[in-house]
């Protein structure tokens, strides 16, 4: 019999992304559950490693006990015209990063 399973993750899920007309918002959850709030990253990036632009970045909390964290946040959407593809990356404290390939639409 197995009691209070962890789930470990090699980075931060990253799921239920939405990006219109200026806005981003996702769903995440850390790598593996914790008692305490931990810090995290996101950029929301257009183009490659050769040559990005960083569209939105910023920091926020993932919830403790594996709850899951709805971060949004607004960009110039102008940058943005008709359905660009762009990437979003989150990062944990620990440095784990997922990046994950989207479409964002300028309406």
């Amino acid at each position: 019999k197995v009691y209070s399973v962890e789930r470990f993750y090699e980075s931060p899920l990253v799921y239920n992304i939405k990006c219109s007309a200026g806005t981003l918002s996702f769903a995440t959850q850390d790598i593996f559950k914790t008692n305490d709030a931990k810090q995290g990253f996101f950029a929301l990036v257009i183009g490659d490693k050769s040559s990005s632009t960083t569209l939105a970045s910023g920091s926020f909390e993932f919830l403790p006990y594996w709850a899951q964290t709805t971060v949004s946040t607004t960009f110039n959407k102008a940058l943005i015209s008709g359905s660009t593809d762009v990437s979003v990356r989150v990062t944990n404290s620990y440095g784990k990063t997922s990046i994950i390939s989207t479409t964002c639409s300028s309406v």
